[in-house]
């Protein structure tokens, strides 16, 4: 029986220690949602892995599912033209702050990953204020997670959200921002996220 590799992008979430040279990351995965995925002997000195995969970043990885654990067997940086300056490191660092709060494990989200995905694209929105970017980030995935509702952006209905490009999300955003706001504090207050 041949053994079965996934290769998928990635948001790297968090990383936890395991033994002495192991270390199990949670990652949020394009095509099986947020995983634990377990590196081998990836913290000794002269692990390949170990100077390409870091926390809150975006990778593809390539994985193999055990019995009880999906193990990492490679990395690779994506081969999308990704930013990689401060801006995008904010940015990861929030969508991984984000995802990893209110993203259920092993539901997929793939148009909300290619969502946040396109933040850190080479073409993005590093002119606009990071700050406004979290706002919007945080209102993204409680939409597509469903506890926000997706008219208080300024779509007419959730067919119109789904149209949107990031970049109508923030100019509607900036157009909104108090009734989104106040949205956001109503669903986290009131959903006991």
């Amino acid at each position: 029986m041949a053994i079965e590799k996934y290769t998928t992008e990635a948001f790297i979430l968090k990383q936890y220690e395991q033994g002495e040279n192991d270390l199990v990351y949670k990652v949020w995965t394009k095509d099986f949602g947020v995983v634990f995925v377990l590196a081998r002997s990836i913290r000794k000195v002269n692990a390949k892995l170990r100077p390409i995969t870091k926390k809150n970043d975006f990778l593809v990885m390539t994985l193999v599912k055990g019995k009880d654990v999906w193990r990492l067997t490679g990395v690779e940086e994506s081969k999308d033209r990704l930013l990689n300056n401060q801006y995008s490191f904010e940015i990861k660092k929030i969508i991984s702050e984000v995802v990893d709060k209110f993203v259920e494990e092993k539901k997929t989200y793939k148009k909300l990953f290619e969502k946040l995905k396109s933040f850190i694209l080479e073409d993005a929105l590093s002119i606009f204020e990071v700050s406004k970017l979290k706002l919007l980030i945080y209102y993204l995935v409680l939409v597509d997670t469903g506890y926000a509702d997706a008219k208080k952006i300024g779509a007419k209905d959730i067919e119109e959200y789904k149209s949107f490009s990031v970049q109508d999300f923030y100019t509607y955003l900036v157009l909104n921002e108090r009734e989104v706001k106040e949205h956001l504090a109503f669903v986290l207050k009131n959903s006991m996220l």
